[in-house]
């Protein structure tokens, strides 16, 4: 309790009662409770004995109480904060002083609270609305407790529980499966999809592919709110056959997708550094003079491969059923058929780790002008279960003079 200073001028003792005694006190009170004190008065100048006036009070604090207990904010994005009101009702006479209580331990809640205006006066018979600001941390259906001191009884404050529900966000994948069919052993081929974000707020995502046959880009990123962001996967085999693998896509504060994937590898996994497919044009050569040809040939696929090389109707291994020379001579002896190719391939057979290089090399010899046509050969016998033919029916070299 303090009193208000006052000074007194006055050279009478009457006078000075009559300021006293009409003079207002102002008296205010820090704590809840019954005082019984002294105001002591004393005038400069005029005596030794002081004036004692005795002061009798009693402080009490409204009873505010709070509308509604507790407090449920529904359903709330993540991280996105929530605008809420609660009522405190003051029902006595007297006017009372409130605080919303900082949050403690806010970095560790799963739901955050704050007030743009923590603190007021609210009058007698009257009702105040505190505005309150929500956030919610995650997803699940947290509450957590919200503190009113009143002044005068701060040992004993006001307590409102807020619940919240913390939904996921509204991010989808446009497609649920990926299917790319066919497609080359050892060439890319990719499909796009779409990360679609209906939410308010923007989210992060992840995608994983356990198979090394896939590649994702990006592999991780942030969907802008109302926005799409494109997803690309890409194949690249390695090997003929089928394959199947799942995609994960992980969204923060969501649940895990699972995208299907499969395609299917055709053709072969062996690549020759030059055009040697479907057809091979030797342009004129001279008779008699032998024309070489090198190629590279690699095994661009994950298996071991071991190939065998010869030309239509000369195979380097016995065969159930031999395929025809196709060998056109044009002369005397165009009737006859040749008992040697024209064209050899060397050397006839390769073993060929996942990546090794060898060295192909083609050449051809005539001893009489003719056109020729001669089919060459890829048989692997390990690896790919399919005869691949360089060339063609219509033949893939002439040789003319």
């Amino acid at each position: 309790m303090f009193l208000k200073e006052h000074h007194f001028v006055s050279k009478t003792i009457r006078e000075v009662f009559a300021a006293l005694l009409f003079h207002p006190v102002t008296l205010c009170s820090n704590d809840v409770g019954q005082y019984d004190c002294d105001m002591v008065l004393d005038v400069d100048g005029f005596g030794k004995e002081v004036l004692a006036l005795c002061l009798k009070a009693r402080c009490v604090v409204p009873e505010l109480r709070l509308l509604f207990s507790p407090l449920d904010c529904g359903p709330c994005s993540a991280k996105v904060p929530c605008q809420k009101t609660l009522t405190l009702v003051n029902p006595s006479p007297l006017p009372g002083c409130y605080r919303v209580l900082p949050q403690r331990h806010q970095e560790a809640a799963a739901l955050w609270y704050s007030s743009p205006k923590s603190c007021g006066i609210i009058q007698g018979h009257e009702a105040v609305e505190i505005p309150i600001t929500v956030e919610v941390q995650a997803v699940g259906a947290p509450s957590i407790p919200v503190d009113i001191a009143v002044f005068g009884k701060e040992t004993s404050p006001l307590q409102m529980r807020f619940m919240c529900t913390g939904k996921t966000p509204l991010v989808y994948a446009s497609v649920n499966k990926i299917n790319l069919g066919e497609i080359q052993a050892i060439q890319e081929t990719s499909q796009t999809l779409q990360l679609c974000n209906q939410d308010l707020i923007p989210a992060a995502f992840r995608a994983e592919i356990d198979g090394k046959c896939w590649s994702i880009e990006p592999r991780e990123g942030v969907v802008p709110a109302k926005a799409e962001v494109p997803v690309v996967v890409t194949a690249n085999l390695g090997d003929t056959g089928r394959f199947e693998d799942s995609m994960k896509l992980f969204i923060e504060n969501s649940l895990t997708s699972v995208i299907p994937i499969q395609a299917v590898g055709i053709g072969t996994t062996i690549a020759i550094d030059k055009p040697f497919a479907p057809e091979l044009n030797l342009e004129p050569q001279f008779n008699l003079v032998p024309c070489v040809f090198r190629f590279n040939v690699t095994n661009k696929g994950r298996q071991f491969q071991r190939l065998y090389w010869g030309t239509e109707g000369f195979s380097p291994f016995r065969q159930r059923h031999p395929l025809p020379a196709l060998c056109v001579t044009k002369g005397k002896n165009a009737s006859q058929r040749h008992t040697t190719p024209v064209f050899k391939l060397r050397p006839r057979s390769m073993n060929l780790q996942p990546g090794e290089t060898m060295e192909l090399v083609l050449e051809g010899f005539s001893s009489t002008v003719q056109m020729s046509y001669q089919t060459p050969m890829l048989i692997p016998k390990y690896g790919l279960k399919e005869v691949f033919l360089l060339g063609g029916k219509q033949g893939v070299a002439s040789v003319t003079c």
